[in-house]
């Protein structure tokens, strides 16, 4: 099969194509550069799977990069159970 990924560095997402599920989880590692992280944390963001209905479901993964300085914000080894869109996404208060 051909498998598309598209990056969107505003929305801070990756879509993954076509849809299809793994009998083990895919590792997948991103940096977004250009990101305002004034007024954030580390601990805001969470790395989230974004179904179409717009319930979100975490995603494991070993490290969460953050740099406020150089506005940067990634993500190493998330373990993907499907292609399909996954977001960094702000906690809620």
């Amino acid at each position: 099969k051909t498998i598309s990924m598209s990056l969107d560095n505003k929305k801070l997402n990756g879509t993954f194509g076509p849809s299809m599920s793994f009998n083990k989880p895919a590792s997948f590692s991103v940096l977004f550069a250009g990101v305002n992280l004034i007024n954030t944390q580390q601990s805001d963001y969470k790395f989230v799977y974004w179904d179409p209905w717009g319930n979100s479901y975490e995603i494991p993964y070993t490290f969460l990069y953050f740099d406020k300085v150089k506005g940067v914000l990634g993500i190493l080894n998330a373990q993907l159970p499907h292609f399909s869109r996954y977001v960094f996404v702000r906690k809620s208060a």
